[in-house]
Protein backbone atom coordinates (compact mmCIF):
# COMPACT_ATOMS: atom_id res chain seq x y z
CA UNK A 1 0.00 0.00 0.00
CA UNK A 2 1.10 3.55 -0.75
CA UNK A 3 0.46 5.89 2.19
CA UNK A 4 0.80 9.60 1.48
CA UNK A 5 0.94 12.42 4.02
CA UNK A 6 0.83 15.69 2.11
CA UNK A 7 0.17 19.37 2.68
CA UNK A 8 1.75 22.77 2.32
CA UNK A 9 5.28 23.59 3.44
CA UNK A 10 5.30 23.92 7.21
CA UNK A 11 2.13 21.86 7.74
CA UNK A 12 4.00 19.19 9.75
CA UNK A 13 4.61 16.41 7.21
CA UNK A 14 8.20 15.72 8.25
CA UNK A 15 7.30 15.95 11.93
CA UNK A 16 4.47 13.46 11.44
CA UNK A 17 6.79 11.07 9.56
CA UNK A 18 9.41 11.23 12.29
CA UNK A 19 6.75 10.58 14.95
CA UNK A 20 5.25 7.49 13.29
CA UNK A 21 8.42 5.87 11.92
CA UNK A 22 9.39 4.05 15.15
CA UNK A 23 5.84 2.74 15.52
CA UNK A 24 5.36 1.60 11.92
CA UNK A 25 8.82 0.22 11.15
CA UNK A 26 9.67 -2.35 9.79
CA UNK A 27 6.23 -3.00 8.23
CA UNK A 28 6.13 0.49 6.75
CA UNK A 29 9.10 2.24 5.17
CA UNK A 30 8.72 5.97 5.94
CA UNK A 31 10.51 8.25 3.47
CA UNK A 32 10.72 11.64 1.83
CA UNK A 33 11.43 11.94 -1.89
CA UNK A 34 15.11 12.73 -1.29
CA UNK A 35 15.46 9.30 0.36
CA UNK A 36 14.61 7.53 -2.90
CA UNK A 37 15.65 9.94 -5.68
CA UNK A 38 18.09 12.81 -6.08
CA UNK A 39 16.32 16.16 -5.90
CA UNK A 40 17.60 18.78 -8.34
CA UNK A 41 18.28 22.34 -7.22
CA UNK A 42 15.27 23.50 -9.25
CA UNK A 43 12.70 20.71 -9.45
CA UNK A 44 10.31 20.91 -12.39
CA UNK A 45 6.82 19.56 -12.85
CA UNK A 46 8.21 16.82 -15.09
CA UNK A 47 10.79 15.88 -12.45
CA UNK A 48 8.10 15.78 -9.73
CA UNK A 49 5.96 13.46 -11.82
CA UNK A 50 8.97 11.21 -12.51
CA UNK A 51 9.88 11.25 -8.82
CA UNK A 52 6.33 10.24 -7.92
CA UNK A 53 6.62 7.28 -10.29
CA UNK A 54 9.89 6.31 -8.56
CA UNK A 55 8.05 6.42 -5.22
CA UNK A 56 5.26 4.24 -6.64
CA UNK A 57 7.89 1.78 -7.92
CA UNK A 58 9.41 1.68 -4.41
CA UNK A 59 5.96 0.99 -2.95
CA UNK A 60 5.51 -1.85 -5.44
CA UNK A 61 8.87 -3.38 -4.44
CA UNK A 62 7.84 -3.20 -0.78
CA UNK A 63 4.42 -4.62 -1.65
CA UNK A 64 6.17 -7.72 -2.96
CA UNK A 65 7.71 -8.04 0.52
CA UNK A 66 4.29 -7.55 2.19
CA UNK A 67 5.39 -4.11 3.40
CA UNK A 68 4.13 -0.59 2.75
CA UNK A 69 5.52 2.83 1.82
CA UNK A 70 4.69 6.06 3.63
CA UNK A 71 5.77 9.16 1.70
CA UNK A 72 5.70 12.23 3.91
CA UNK A 73 7.72 15.43 3.94
CA UNK A 74 7.24 16.57 0.36
CA UNK A 75 4.14 18.30 -0.96
CA UNK A 76 3.15 15.55 -3.40
CA UNK A 77 -0.42 15.73 -4.68
CA UNK A 78 -2.51 12.60 -4.19
CA UNK A 79 -3.69 12.92 -7.78
CA UNK A 80 -0.11 12.66 -9.01
CA UNK A 81 0.30 9.38 -7.14
CA UNK A 82 -2.87 8.04 -8.73
CA UNK A 83 -1.74 9.29 -12.16
CA UNK A 84 1.67 7.60 -11.98
CA UNK A 85 1.89 4.93 -14.69
CA UNK A 86 2.55 2.09 -12.23
CA UNK A 87 -0.09 3.13 -9.68
CA UNK A 88 -2.62 0.68 -11.14
CA UNK A 89 -0.53 -2.16 -9.67
CA UNK A 90 -0.69 -0.87 -6.09
CA UNK A 91 -2.93 -2.81 -3.73
CA UNK A 92 -4.11 0.49 -2.31
CA UNK A 93 -3.46 4.19 -1.84
CA UNK A 94 -4.38 6.26 1.21
CA UNK A 95 -3.75 9.98 1.59
CA UNK A 96 -3.82 12.36 4.53
CA UNK A 97 -3.80 16.12 3.88
CA UNK A 98 -2.33 18.17 6.72
CA UNK A 99 -3.59 21.74 6.99
CA UNK A 100 -2.28 24.71 8.93
CA UNK A 101 -3.37 28.32 9.39
CA UNK A 102 -1.26 30.98 7.63
CA UNK A 103 -0.05 32.40 10.95
CA UNK A 104 1.16 29.07 12.30
CA UNK A 105 2.61 28.15 8.91
CA UNK A 106 4.61 31.39 8.74
CA UNK A 107 5.91 30.88 12.28
CA UNK A 108 7.05 27.34 11.44
CA UNK A 109 8.70 28.42 8.19
CA UNK A 110 10.42 31.32 9.96
CA UNK A 111 11.77 28.92 12.63
CA UNK A 112 13.28 26.69 9.97
CA UNK A 113 14.88 29.68 8.23
CA UNK A 114 12.72 30.15 5.13
CA UNK A 115 13.04 33.60 3.56
CA UNK A 116 10.39 36.00 4.92
CA UNK A 117 9.92 37.46 1.41
CA UNK A 118 8.65 34.06 0.22
CA UNK A 119 5.97 33.55 2.90
CA UNK A 120 3.16 34.74 0.62
CA UNK A 121 4.15 32.07 -1.90
CA UNK A 122 3.42 29.39 0.71
CA UNK A 123 -0.07 30.63 1.58
CA UNK A 124 -3.13 29.73 -0.44
CA UNK A 125 -4.76 32.79 -2.05
CA UNK A 126 -8.01 32.15 -0.16
CA UNK A 127 -6.26 31.12 3.07
CA UNK A 128 -8.34 30.75 6.21
CA UNK A 129 -8.42 33.38 8.91
CA UNK A 130 -5.37 33.38 11.18
CA UNK A 131 -7.74 32.87 14.10
CA UNK A 132 -8.12 29.18 13.16
CA UNK A 133 -5.49 26.98 14.71
CA UNK A 134 -3.12 29.73 15.85
CA UNK A 135 -2.79 28.08 19.23
CA UNK A 136 -1.00 25.16 17.56
CA UNK A 137 2.68 25.62 16.80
Amino acid sequence: MFLLVTGASGAGKSTARLAVTPVLSPDVECVELHDIIDVPARPTLAWRQQATEVAVQRALALQDEHRHLLLSGDPVAAGEVLAAPSAVYLHGVAACLLDVSPGVQSARLNRRGDAPALMADHHAPDARSDSLGDNVA
